[in-house]
């Protein structure tokens, strides 16, 4: 069974989101599309507006500290993702 808790979250006016800290307890290592699911679910908001930071997880035990981004909108989320550009190497 998972378990999910958020210890933090602090509002940021200026990115139009909440900054999310907090943990899961899962018997196995969650997958990046579960844990963006549960975040979603317990913040009551879209999975594609949820940016997950990082996911650590400690050696032998059954808790994942994560950070995530959750926005108001798709649009306010795509606006402050960044483009990374291809170096063009010589010919």
């Amino acid at each position: 069974m998972t378990k999910i808790e958020i210890s933090q979250e602090t509002r940021n006016d200026l990115f139009n989101r909440k900054d999310v800290k907090g943990f899961i307890e899962a018997d196995v290592t969650p997958s990046k599309a579960e844990t963006i699911a549960l975040i979603a679910k317990e913040m009551k908001a879209g999975e594609d507006t949820v940016n997950l930071l990082r996911v650590k997880g400690k050696f032998g035990t059954n808790r994942f500290d994560f950070e995530a981004e959750v926005y108001d909108s798709v649009e306010d989320l795509n606006k402050l993702k960044f483009n990374k550009k291809k170096k063009e190497g010589k010919k």
